[in-house]
């Protein structure tokens, strides 16, 4: 009563709804290949995926995506496929505010780094797609396409202000090894003029009590402590 056969997949029911995601196996194996390579030829590597995809249960409740606690589970699982291939720090970006650090095998893997330049509405140029989206015909500038998307910063992430509060990492090595990571808050400036804000700037105080209380919540399921000492978040490797 509680399983079929379709197609060659078999499904069950499970206790909760929900979303589970992977990613194609030719891609993954030519870029641990690209990382393996790297490797032989570097002190460090760093690996960098930009991407938007989340998971876990706040995805499927959060009224907002700024509200979704975890990183889609085919990025999580690639980011330490790379640390197992030779990666020194995995960094995901692409959601929209700071996620989870975890140290997998000493190594630190950010689910996801949040935005550190946020200057998407100053482009001098948009292509024909960007206004036909809106209705807008060929005499429409940037800045009319602006209005239409935003509407007077009230939609999007210029009506949002979590998106404006994000975070930088820095990480420190004693030869291969993580010696701790330092989590400096930023404030990319909510609210201010369209030519003002967008640039980081060292957050205020409850800003970044803010931010690191949220990575300090995330990191902690992944057994990562994240002290908090003076405004910055510091990490050090059990």
């Amino acid at each position: 009563d509680d399983a079929y056969n379709f197609l060659g997949k078999s499904f069950r029911v499970a206790s909760n709804f929900g979303e589970s995601s992977f990613a194609s196996e030719d891609d993954v194996a030519e870029n641990l290949r690209q990382i393996r390579n790297a490797r032989a030829f570097a002190d460090k590597v760093i690996a960098s995926l930009h991407c938007h995809d989340l998971g876990g249960p706040t995805l499927l409740s959060a009224k907002r995506r700024t509200e979704v606690d975890d990183l889609a589970d085919f990025a999580i699982d690639f980011g330490r496929r790379c640390i197992d291939a030779g990666v020194d720090i995995f960094v995901c970006h692409g959601p929209q505010v700071p996620l989870a650090v975890e140290v997998y095998k000493g190594k630190p893997l950010f689910h996801g780094i949040g935005t550190f330049v946020f200057q998407v509405e100053t482009m001098k140029y948009l292509p024909a797609e960007a206004y036909d989206r809106y209705g807008l015909d060929g005499n429409a500038t940037p800045a009319d396409f602006i209005e239409a998307r935003y509407q007077g910063d009230t939609r999007g992430h210029t009506g949002d202000p979590t998106q404006w509060e994000q975070m930088f990492a820095m990480c420190e090595f004693s030869g291969d090894r993580l010696a701790s990571v330092q989590l400096h808050p930023i404030d990319l400036g909510f609210q201010r003029s369209r030519t003002q804000r967008g640039r980081p700037m060292l957050a205020d105080a409850a800003i970044a009590n803010r931010v690191l209380a949220r990575v300090q919540r995330l990191s902690a399921r992944y057994g990562t402590r994240v002290d908090i000492r003076d405004g910055i978040g510091v990490v050090v490797p059990r």
